[in-house]
């Protein structure tokens, strides 16, 4: 915008030498020589700066489209950075909600073996669990439809609410084996 405005500037600058020398004219009663030379010279050194502006406005453009390249480059190394996580934490989640799926119906086909304290346990790290998994998949959809302008926030709160979930399935199996249910979880890695 501002170099289409110095173009404007300049080739109003061209105009004023002729008004001027209308001026000069009407006062001595006649156009001179050194007067048309001093127009035609001021004429050719504004198209000399409009030639410049116009080699200006061309260069930027140039800076323009190297930036738009680079850019469209970036949001598509962000867009692969994007989908690899949210397929890594697609399938932890996967794992999570087998994971959680299996505590309960150990938790509802052993609850015999769960006394006092222990049942009441299990049923408060059973309602975290599902807290914590709906929280899981609100920031795992945010993070599936994020902006590179939030992503660091959005993958941020999506590993944390994973591992936050991945924690209370951990002590819901250990609470389980700790009552003597022989859990199929897995914890850690391992299948008890």
């Amino acid at each position: 915008m501002r170099i289409v405005t110095s173009i404007l500037i300049v080739s109003s600058l061209a105009l004023v030498p002729a008004i001027g020398c209308k001026k000069k004219n009407d006062e001595h009663g006649g156009v001179t020589a050194k007067t048309v030379e001093e127009s035609e010279k001021e004429a050719n050194s504004a198209k000399e700066d409009v030639k410049d502006q116009r080699g200006d406005v061309a260069e930027a453009q140039k800076e323009l489209n190297e930036q738009k390249g680079e850019l469209q480059g970036d949001k598509a190394d962000f867009n692969k950075q994007r989908d690899e996580f949210v397929a890594n934490a697609k399938t932890k989640m996967a794992a999570l909600e087998t994971r959680i799926d299996a505590i309960k119906e150990d938790a509802k086909a052993n609850a015999a073996k769960l006394k006092g304290d222990a049942k009441a346990e299990m049923a408060e790290l059973t309602a975290k669990m599902e807290t914590q998994r709906a929280e899981a998949k609100t920031a795992f959809d945010a993070a599936a439809n994020g902006t590179a302008e939030r992503w660091n926030d959005l993958e941020k709160n999506t590993g944390e609410a994973l591992a936050d979930l991945e924690e209370s399935t951990n002590s819901a199996v250990s609470k389980l084996k700790d009552a003597g249910v022989k859990v199929r979880a897995e914890l850690e890695g391992k299948t008890e």
